[in-house]
């Protein structure tokens, strides 16, 4: 009788990723070694290849909300949640290999920093970065999204976690989910808005930063922008 080829699949993809890495694995085989873990005694390679049929990518895979990934058949409700999981503990563990207190204002760390807090978000997530007078952070604060459009600033609430943390400058940033590192013309309103409210209470407004997955945007770096921060 002929050797059914998917005999101890699961042990030779799990021999082969401890002795090599992921490093030539292809997606659907990536998909597969994570789905062992949430799928036990079950051929899981039609899973696997669905879900990239379906979302496209790995990535995009790893991005889709879990109800959507429930929808694909074989996707037990472990799977959904444990897939949804991955962009959250890589995202822990780009954080947690920063220094607690950075210089910001060095555009290379500065880029490091927020790329470490958007990875894996899929809404918009505006971050208010309170700094010393040396230019180190004191404090990060997230806000809820829509808090740094022009219709939904608080400035009050704005005014008072500066205060609070008795910053000598500030860093506003807020990614563009799925979307380009642009700033749209509500968020040029915002920036002056907040520039008028920090000079008001005598914190400098060093930069709002636009991100969009590996991309970043310094309006304070941009010629036709930069007059805001002066």
């Amino acid at each position: 009788m002929p050797k059914n080829i998917h005999e101890n699949h699961r042990d030779r993809l799990r021999e082969r990723f401890r002795k090599e890495g992921l490093g030539h694995f292809e997606p659907h085989q990536v998909l597969e070694l994570l789905l062992f873990y949430a799928i036990p005694r079950r051929d899981v390679n039609p899973v696997a290849h669905e879900l990239l049929l379906r979302f496209g990518s790995l990535r995009a895979v790893l991005d889709t909300p879990y109800e959507h990934l429930r929808t694909v058949p074989g996707m037990t409700e472990n799977a959904a949640l444990f897939l949804t999981l991955l962009p959250q503990l890589a995202r822990s563990y780009a954080i947690g290999g920063e220094p607690e207190h950075p210089f910001l204002l060095e555009p290379d760390i500065l880029r490091s920093y927020l790329m470490a807090r958007y990875v894996g978000v899929r809404v918009e997530l505006p971050l208010l970065l309170c700094l010393d007078s040396a230019g180190k952070l004191k404090d990060m604060h997230e806000f809820p999204a829509g808090t740094f459009s022009a219709v939904g600033l608080d400035l009050r609430v704005l005014a008072e976690q500066i205060i609070r943390k008795n910053a000598s400058a500030v860093i506003l940033a807020h990614n563009h989910p799925g979307g380009k590192a642009l700033p749209s013309p509500e968020d040029i309103e915002t920036t002056r808005r907040a520039a008028w409210l920090f000079k008001e209470i005598r914190v400098r407004l060093c930069d709002h930063v636009i991100c969009a997955g590996s991309e970043l945007f310094s309006m304070a770096a941009d010629k036709r922008l930069m007059g805001l921060f002066i």
